[in-house]
């Protein structure tokens, strides 16, 4: 029994340090897109292969990839969702980008967790375009960073569905 206590210490320090770097480049994310509008590719882009590479390390230990594979499908599925949105002239390509970021956490976690935290980002977004029109702002002033309505609606996604079961 005392064999496997490290190997347990391992994995939860592997899911702990996965979501840790989500939180973290997401915080940061967030900041520079509210100053600058823009969610740099090079941080996009770690943020995606140091979760890829962590998750994908999980799976080597627990002998299992479905959830690195869920989670490469969440990744897929939120790029290609918020692709059709940019072609439609709804958001940028930096959060199509992210938007892969944010399919592989919540895809590693569930279903629900990419359904939820899809939703939340564009209720709190909508919500703050309303706000933002409710307060006399022109349409002009009304752009606004999404970056930050994808990570609170990707933490609440998970928070959310793991109340589910």
């Amino acid at each position: 029994m005392t064999e496997a206590a490290p190997a347990v210490n391992l994995i939860s320090a592997l899911m702990f340090l996965f979501w840790l770097w989500f939180v973290l480049t997401g915080v940061l994310l967030a900041v520079i897109d509210v100053r600058i509008h823009r969610l740099p590719n090079v941080l996009v882009g770690l943020t995606f292969v140091i979760g890829s590479l962590l998750l994908f390390v999980h799976g080597l230990l627990i002998h299992s990839h479905s959830q690195f594979t869920s989670a490469a499908l969440g990744a897929v599925t939120l790029v290609l969702a918020y692709g059709v949105l940019h072609l439609l002239g709804g958001i940028g390509m930096g959060d199509v980008k992210y938007a892969g970021v944010v399919g592989l956490y919540l895809g590693s976690l569930s279903w629900s967790a990419l359904w939820w935290g899809t939703l939340v980002a564009f209720l709190l977004a909508a919500s703050a375009s309303v706000w933002k029109a409710s307060i006399g702002q022109r349409r002009s002033d009304r752009v606004m960073a999404f970056g930050p309505a994808m990570v609170v609606g990707a933490l609440a996604g998970a928070l959310i569905s793991s109340r589910d079961g």
